[in-house]
């Protein structure tokens, strides 16, 4: 499944896999790699839809030598990092291709997904991470199947129908996907008002939107959290539901408020849980936020009871802040910023 759009961060992932392993896809059909480069590409890596000619002339001329009677069906730039990239390439008979930045071919595969695994094939790291993040996953509806980009094969989780989750074959977390967000126009969440603004930049009361736009009815959204919820607690009352922008430029979010617990759950509009907050206090922030928002606010004074401060929490473990303040004593608008522990902002909303 190639991702065509973001929520927050993508991680890449460098594998190495285990021979022992039963993966599917059989090397001896595959042709050998000419790249030096070691490149994998991973389900929830960022794809961008390109035309045929915009490959490189080596990696064209490659296939016209070799698969003169198959067509290009689809071809995908890849973004690595540093000004390089890597390209995808999907022919006709469902085999697939990548390509460094030359054009030389780094791995290829067929893209058959359509084999399903029971409970038993799937590592125990797999295993302990499911129940340490979704504890009611085995009582719920999922499916088991393997996933492939360009040969390398990878573990697909889909859970209640509403999200999957990819594992290297070790059974290491890799990413998250929701199961309806492809809609190759880089935007899934099909709630954003016309706008992308629906709080005029004043949101001095901590609440975005108020819950009530009319793209977010309540009945939808507790409708749309539940099955994600289910997975999460055996038992829980909803205090409160809203959509929330959580900041600029990014999907809006449900935000759920339980009576059970003091931290907020967030979902995407499509029910994959993303994340839960906690109010924190100014010192609770680690060294590298602090620094970076000295860098960028000199005169910034965070005050307790004016200042909003969050610690967003994946499921993963990994950890980014929410700050919503006036940058200086003086007032002006409120700041709207999200910050990773290692102090790379994420997004900024001045």
């Amino acid at each position: 499944m190639k991702k065509l759009s973001f929520l927050f961060a993508m991680f890449l992932v460098a594998l190495s896999f285990d021979a022992c392993q039963n993966a599917p896809n059989d090397p001896a059909g595959d042709p050998p790699a000419q790249s030096p480069l070691e490149i994998t590409i991973s389900p929830c890596d960022l794809a961008t839809p390109i035309s045929a000619s915009d490959l490189p002339a080596a990696a064209l001329t490659y296939l016209q030598d070799n698969y003169p009677n198959s067509t290009i069906r689809q071809a995908y730039e890849y973004s690595l990092g540093n000004g390089t990239f890597a390209y995808g390439v999907e022919l006709s008979g469902d085999r697939e291709f990548l390509f460094d930045q030359a054009g030389l071919l780094v791995s290829s595969g067929v893209d058959n997904d359509d084999e399903y695994l029971g409970i038993d094939n799937l590592p125990t790291t797999t295993l302990a991470y499911l129940d340490a993040n979704y504890p009611n996953w085995r009582d719920a509806a999922f499916q088991i199947q393997w996933e492939h980009e360009y040969g390398v094969n990878f573990f697909e989780v889909e859970l209640a129908g509403v999200f999957e989750i990819y594992f290297s074959l070790d059974g290491q977390w890799l990413c998250n996907d929701d199961d309806h967000g492809d809609d190759n126009n880089g935007d899934d969440n099909n709630g954003d008002d016309n706008n992308g603004d629906d709080d005029n930049g004043d949101d001095d009361n901590g609440d975005d939107d108020n819950g009530n736009n009319q793209n977010c009815p309540t009945a939808d959204l507790l409708a749309i959290v539940t099955p994600g919820l289910n997975l999460l607690f055996n038992q829980y009352t909803i205090d409160e539901i809203e959509c929330e922008d959580w900041c600029e430029d990014s999907p809006r979010l449900i935000e759920v408020d339980l009576e059970q617990v003091e931290d907020d759950y967030f979902f995407s509009l499509e029910g994959e849980y993303l994340f839960r907050a906690d109010d924190i206090r100014a010192n609770q922030l680690p060294a590298a936020v602090v620094g970076t928002l000295n860098g960028q606010f000199p005169n910034l004074n965070l005050d307790e009871e004016e200042d909003d401060i969050d610690l967003m929490t994946f499921p993963n473990g990994d950890t980014a802040y929410r700050l919503r303040f006036h940058p200086s004593p003086n007032g002006g608008s409120r700041v709207k910023l999200v910050i990773a522990a290692d102090g790379s902002i994420l997004c900024l909303n001045p």
